[in-house]
């Protein structure tokens, strides 16, 4: 046996050995079995809007379908990609697989930020609060930025503390830098990450950080990867970062109010994403790391506190995405949406895991054992309710938008290249018929499109009575004829689809 091969052999042994090793590969190994249990239980399930956008833009890629439906200021990494896969004749199957792998990562760097902060045990913690969060779990399922948001935000943050706090060495920078460029251009809340290192840096190090060239190595390298992309934008666009741009105009939009509402809406979400159990713990972290930061604070500005700087990073992870998205709420009206947090809750689940290990040492100093069954106990519930609630979850959605998809596959197998369809589910329908999708209701912009069929449904609100479509249907009936229909009951008598030809 050579040298190298009883030394990998002694690593091994000594690994396993340690027991927090053996229980975090376990942590991993259940959130990796979860997470394909769910993958083969909804590998078909239809696209909604947000996953088709960015489909139909894969499959313009490869195939050149028409695109209509995409929003064009969206970032254009994961469509790429995708229709790369589909070039090379992989199916829907295999990218969920790999929105399976970015779900995993997330959680594997999970464990290692908090291993290298804290300990393994508030690692081991955070990962398993991590491996079974519905939203996780459910948007891990779904064609969406998401769990590649989460993966390169989490990466970013752990190359980032163990090159540049821990002094690990120039590559970690440069993996962070690689991190955050290839995040931002799979989508643009990567980002985010900018102004909480930013902060960070300046409360710590103060201008320090302004002479490490090492630091601007790793910006410079973000700076080569998103210049073509910020070049493409300018030429295209006007503006480099057209999804910020389309943001501030949407913020400063005519008709659009503000709304006292939108500061609270992701605060009133938290009940949701962490249940009881998990909340409370959460609250009494976040409340002990807050005071931590307010009586440090002079410690932090003076000596560059590590501690103390670990606990400010979690704060920031925490705080500057929910200050940015809520504003960005207040503005619109308050619209939000819960995927948008999903950025912070590796964050959230440390600042957890921290008061849940402090509570238990308190406990050991009378009964060891109890302090591991707290432990254990909290673990068990949070991961019952949270399994729950992402199971139904799952399992209601999967089916939610099946009509759709069928009557785009029809209109697929009942057209001719270059025909064009009328419909609400702008997006959906180009997908899956592969044929210019539009919407319209006026008699002159119908006219100029020369469609073929108009979709009427329940879906995107184009079924209401006093819907632009219904009312458009009533109006022409003599130039349309219906081809195909979906019902709610077996006695078909509530249509949910409607498909009509247009009579030339």
């Amino acid at each position: 046996m050579s040298e190298k091969l009883k030394e990998r052999k002694q690593k091994l042994i000594t690994f396993f050995k340690d027991k927090t090793n053996l229980i975090a590969l376990v942590v991993i190994l259940f959130a990796i079995g979860i997470r394909i249990y769910y993958l083969f239980l909804v590998k078909s399930q239809p696209l909604w809007w947000d996953e088709a956008e960015l489909m139909l833009q894969a499959k313009h890629y490869a195939f050149g379908i028409p695109n209509t439906g995409w929003f064009p200021y969206r970032e254009p990494l994961l469509p790429i990609i995708w229709g790369f896969f589909f070039k090379l004749g992989l199916g829907e199957f295999f990218i969920r697989f790999i929105e399976s792998i970015f779900s995993i990562t997330a959680i594997i760097f999970t464990y290692l930020l908090g291993k290298e902060i804290f300990d393994k045990k508030t690692a081991i913690i955070a990962t398993s609060f991590l491996s079974f969060f519905y939203l996780h779990l459910f948007y891990s399922l779904r064609f969406m930025s998401e769990a590649p948001t989460l993966a390169f935000a989490t990466m970013t943050i752990y190359f980032f503390w163990k090159g540049y706090f821990k002094k690990a060495g120039i590559k970690y920078l440069i993996l962070s830098g690689l991190s955050l460029a290839i995040g931002f251009l799979s989508y643009y809340a990567v980002g985010f990450i900018v102004p909480i290192l930013l902060l960070l840096l300046v409360a710590v190090e103060k201008v320090r950080f302004l002479r490490r060239k090492d630091l601007w190595i790793a910006f410079t390298i973000i700076v080569i990867l998103i210049s073509p992309y910020m070049i493409y934008s300018l030429n295209k666009y006007h503006t480099p970062f057209p999804r910020l741009y389309a943001l501030s105009a949407s913020i400063s939009e005519p008709g659009t109010v503000t709304a006292t509402a939108g500061w609270f809406y992701y605060v009133k979400l938290f009940p949701t994403y962490l249940q009881f159990l998990l909340l409370i713990v959460f609250i009494l972290g976040f409340l002990y790391l807050l005071l931590n930061i307010i009586l440090g604070f002079d410690l932090i500005i003076k000596d560059s506190n590590e501690d103390l700087g670990k606990d400010l990073l979690l704060i920031l992870w925490i705080l500057i995405p929910i200050i940015i998205l809520s504003y960005t709420a207040f503005k619109t009206s308050g619209h939000g949406e819960d995927r948008y947090l999903m950025l912070i809750f590796p964050a959230v689940f440390l600042v957890s895991s921290r008061i849940i290990v402090k509570i238990s040492d308190y406990i050991k100093k009378f009964n060891s054992i109890i302090a591991v069954a707290f432990i254990i106990l909290v673990i068990l519930i949070a991961g019952f309710q949270q399994i729950k609630f992402a199971d139904s979850l799952i399992k209601n959605k999967a089916t939610s938008y099946d009509i759709i998809k069928a009557a785009g596959l029809w209109v697929k197998q009942n057209s001719q290249p270059g025909d064009v369809v009328i419909s609400n589910s702008i997006p959906q329908n180009t997908y899956y018929s592969e044929k210019a999708t539009y919407y319209a209701f006026e008699d002159e912009k119908i006219k100029s499109y020369r469609p073929k069929y108009l979709i009427w449904s329940v879906f995107e609100n184009s079924g209401k009575p006093d819907s632009d479509y219904t009312k458009y249907i009533q109006s022409h009936q003599s130039e349309l004829k219906p081809v195909q229909a979906y019902f709610a009951d077996k006695e078909q008598k509530q249509p949910i689809l409607i498909i009509f030809e247009f009579i030339s």
